[in-house]
């Protein structure tokens, strides 16, 4: 009997049924034709059952002797944890039959790995290698060294498989395993040097791991930059808008934040709110009168006319036309229902500062406190209307319970509590 006949026959002994089949499976096994029992076990081992996957390609390879299934059916045996011995054994005589096939190789770095036989997973490892260094192979390679904490080497390993095509999903790997060692910075200088290279083809997800990267160490004006980039290259959506609105703010940077969203924005309520708020806080004062005014168009809310009167005020520097258009928002604002306490006390202490109507002015402040009795703002408006009236001692015990409550003054309340004191109509 030739040798290769015996080989034949030492393979069937340790293989035919190594998986046991039932009487039933069989059968149903025998009536099949090879394309049939292909697709079944394409199909199992697709949907993760790789037990019968398993046996379909066992069976597969004792009817036909052909390699192939004999890999499938090795490569399910890791899986399942099933005739891990054998599969190893028939491994290694694949290897030595042929030593320059990597597959037998592939499979037994793994069957050891699965069979708690480390050492010779990575002596089988370091003999693949010897005889490939493909980006696959160096990969699969620094899974084995990831696996027995050799995290040195095995981002060795896939240095190389990333400079022989500079993957993405390679150097996304490689900083994985630095951010889990806490090495923040050099994840951040490879990423950063990857997409520098590759500008115009990185992925989103490269670019989120360095926003992620930045957060974790506070590097908010980096973060900014790179979510600026995530926004207008890759995922322009409302909730990164937002995000990258609230991380100007955050890093007080309005003007930026003002350029973004006059560029990016739309007209929803929602972000015109945010503009008026950002044109508000660089004074931009005109540009804000605008907003306010789209927004009313849009809502309807007598809110909106009192914020325009605010702003028409601010701008007057007691221009008599402006204060005039100040007053006409703010009482078509309370005609249409206006009572927020804030636009009460504003508009009233304006007509009380300036001498328009203290009786009104007082009025609406009146109107503020039963809202907010304990506002020291409020109290001071009124105070300032009974000293306008020159009922000083009123003023006076107002300014009382201001003092009894918080003490200490800011410098434009003790101002009007000086001249209060010095008022010689205390009655």
């Amino acid at each position: 009997m030739s040798s290769y006949k015996i080989i034949i026959l030492w393979f069937l002994s340790i293989n035919i049924f190594a998986i046991e089949l039932s009487k039933y499976e069989r059968e149903q096994f025998n009536s099949m034709s090879e394309d049939g029992l292909i697709v079944s076990a394409i199909f199992y081992e697709y949907n993760e059952d790789y037990i019968s996957s398993q046996k379909y390609y066992s069976y597969l390879y004792n009817k036909t002797l052909k390699d192939e299934y004999l890999y499938h059916e090795v490569a399910n045996s890791i899986s399942t944890h099933i005739d891990l011995d054998r599969n190893i054994v028939a491994m290694e005589n694949m290897k030595d039959r042929y030593p320059d096939n990597l597959k037998p190789k592939r499979l037994l770095v793994s069957l050891y790995m699965s069979n708690e036989e480390y050492y010779k997973s990575k002596s089988m490892s370091n003999q693949l290698l010897e005889y490939s260094q493909s980006v696959n192979d160096l990969e699969f390679v620094a899974n084995t060294y990831l696996y027995l904490q050799e995290r040195d080497y095995a981002i060795k390993l896939l240095d190389k498989a990333y400079n022989k095509n500079f993957d993405e999903n390679i150097i996304l790997r490689i900083v994985s395993i630095l951010v889990s060692d806490n090495k923040i910075k050099e994840s951040i200088k490879r990423l950063e040097t990857h997409r520098i290279m590759y500008n115009n083809s990185v992925s989103s997800d490269l670019i989120k791991s360095l926003i992620n990267l930045y957060a974790s160490i506070d590097d908010s004006k980096n973060l900014a930059k790179v979510y600026r980039e995530l926004y207008i290259s890759y995922e322009p959506t409302i909730e990164h808008r937002e995000n990258m609105i609230e991380i100007y703010i955050t890093l007080n940077m309005f003007n930026d934040a003002i350029e973004f969203l006059e560029t990016y924005g739309d007209d929803e309520v929602s972000s015109l709110e945010t503009l008026y708020g950002l044109y508000k806080k660089v004074n931009s004062t005109n540009k804000a009168l605008d907003i306010a005014s789209k927004i009313y168009d849009k809502q309807k809310s007598p809110k909106w006319l009192a914020e325009m009167g605010i702003l028409i005020f601010e701008t007057s520097k007691n221009d008599k036309v402006k204060i005039d258009k100040m007053k006409d928002y703010f009482e078509r604002a309370l005609k249409l229902g206006v009572n927020d306490s804030l636009y009460l006390n504003f508009y009233g202490y304006t007509l009380i500062d300036l001498d328009l109507d203290l009786d009104r002015g007082i009025s609406l402040v009146k109107q503020a406190l039963e809202v907010q009795p304990n506002n020291a703002y409020y109290l001071d408006s009124l105070a300032w209307g009974y000293y306008k009236k020159n009922q000083c001692k009123k003023a006076y015990n107002t300014f009382q319970k201001i003092i009894s409550l918080y003490g200490k003054l800011e410098d434009d309340i003790n101002q009007h509590l000086k001249k209060i004191e010095d008022c010689k109509e205390l009655d």
